[in-house]
């Protein structure tokens, strides 16, 4: 079968057919940037507290655990997306009828472990991306000279030339927009 028929197939179950375990990833996405983002800027501040030459490596460490922590938190959330989305497209041979169902079956099926199979690559994978997600955050508020207002904000100014030179951009001043 091609990719054709895939979509075809797909589409034949209309709406439906295409947001299936959607329910389950937007609930993912939206739980991880509010605890990434949230776990992130309370473990920077906590940091630049208690080291005041606090630098861009160290913050993208703390991305980097701040996102393992995420992903220890959604993983059983992820688990529930993916079987959702593995589940025939034809709802006659769908083995859940929801996210609700889906959890209930999964404990049902493997207990606790069933939620947490295949969490070590994941963490791994997570390490990495914290970081990448953090280099791109730091190097964007360098670039737009985004002030911070939160404790780290006396050393906001070394973090952003550290970004700014790495990205091979010039620092611009806060308030002027001029390099």
């Amino acid at each position: 079968s091609s990719t054709l028929d895939v979509v075809r197939r797909i589409a034949s179950h209309g709406v439906r057919g295409w947001t299936q375990g959607a329910s389950a990833a937007v609930a993912r996405n939206v739980s991880n940037c509010f605890w990434f983002f949230g776990l992130y800027e309370l473990l920077k501040n906590e940091a630049a507290v208690r080291r005041p030459d606090c630098t861009y490596s160290n913050r993208v460490l703390t991305g980097s655990v701040a996102n393992v922590c995420c992903t220890l938190l959604s993983f059983p959330i992820d688990v529930i997306h993916y079987t959702l989305m593995a589940e025939p497209s034809d709802p006659a041979h769908r083995r859940y009828t929801g996210v609700v169902d889906c959890a209930k079956g999964t404990f049902a099926r493997g207990g606790v472990r069933a939620f947490v199979a295949g969490l070590s690559p994941a963490l791994a994978r997570s390490a990495l991306g914290g970081a990448v997600l953090v280099s791109v955050v730091e190097a964007v508020r360098a670039r737009l000279s985004i002030p911070e207002d939160d404790v780290s904000s006396n050393h906001d100014r070394e973090s952003r030339e550290e970004s700014a030179s790495a990205l091979g951009a010039p620092l611009r001043e806060e308030g002027t927009g001029a390099p």
